[in-house]
């Protein structure tokens, strides 16, 4: 797992960075690893996650968010077999029971990148799990980090995170949620100076 941590995390400043006309010399690396990863017979194969909640779900948001950002450098250069082996290896998380958290966004934005690229992905799991980050919210940009749980570093920290980068990868297809997430986030931002 330690692995695939390693290759994914990177990502996290890459992909913005590719996003924004940045050069990075090294997407081969990437290439080959997306190649290698969802293959069960490769010695670099990630590991099957299918059912149970793993920090490889974790690892899945930044590759979602790849293929919305850069499909350029990580989904494009892939032959048709890699894709699908990814496809498949990715829409994994969601036969995952996750927790009910902010992992949900883990979810989101691995669809989001599905989509972005034209691969298969659950628009109604989807659509599903944004109304359950709903539940979340408590009212003037504060989120619980779940239904009944505590408001903790997570609220800014992963909340408002992943809510802003799903209001750039998909607000064009989803604009009354984008801005919520927008206007939340700028709510919250005035308290949180203080906390």
């Amino acid at each position: 797992m330690e692995a695939l941590e390693a290759f994914a995390r990177p990502l996290w400043g890459l992909v913005p960075l590719a996003a924004g006309g940045g050069e990075f010399a090294h997407w081969e690396l990437y290439r080959r690893g997306l190649a290698h990863g969802p293959d069960p017979r490769h010695p670099e194969a990630w590991p099957d996650i299918a059912a149970w909640p793993s920090q490889a779900h974790v690892e899945m948001a930044v590759l979602g968010l790849g293929l919305a950002l850069a499909p350029e450098r990580l989904w494009h250069p892939l032959t048709p077999e890699e894709r699908e082996r990814l496809v498949a290896w990715l829409q994994s998380i969601n036969r995952a029971e996750l927790p009910r958290n902010n992992w949900y966004f883990f979810r989101v934005l691995v669809n989001v990148g599905l989509r972005s690229v034209g691969a298969r992905h659950d628009p109604a799991l989807l659509a599903r799990t944004l109304d359950a980050i709903e539940d979340y919210h408590l009212g003037d940009g504060w989120y619980s980090d779940g239904v009944g749980q505590p408001c903790d570093y997570y609220v800014s920290y992963a909340l408002h995170f992943y809510g802003l980068l799903y209001a750039v990868v998909a607000g064009r297809d989803d604009p009354g949620r984008a801005a919520r997430y927008r206007e939340r986030a700028a709510v919250f931002a005035r308290d949180f100076i203080h906390w």
